[in-house]
């Protein structure tokens, strides 16, 4: 398993990183294929927030399982987390893992 980085925040993609080996430790098999060979690269995602006309477009650093036999990609709770972050920090309120502090 292969994990890069290639954003700009090392603090950040390390935290994300981290995140990613210690799930990849459990879900290292491609889920479309089987393969085992799954690389994990931290991505910007946008996404919407909200709906038209109020919506606003959210983006979020998150790490992505690519299977290097089929090309299949996705995003597991990790990054539903880290989106879900990212909203709380847009409506100004604390994230879980601060609360958690």
């Amino acid at each position: 398993m292969k994990i890069t980085q290639i954003d700009n925040e090392p603090d950040t993609n390390k935290a994300l990183l981290d995140r990613a080996k210690h799930c990849a430790e459990r879900t290292d098999t491609c889920f479309s294929c089987g393969s085992k060979d799954i690389v994990i690269s931290i991505e910007e995602n946008r996404f919407q927030y909200g709906a038209d006309p109020d919506g606003v477009e959210l983006v979020a650093s998150v790490p992505v399982h690519w299977c290097q036999s089929c090309g299949e990609g996705s995003c597991n709770w990790i990054a539903e987390e880290i989106m879900n972050e990212a909203v709380c920090h847009h409506l100004g309120r604390l994230t879980p893992t601060q609360i958690k502090e």
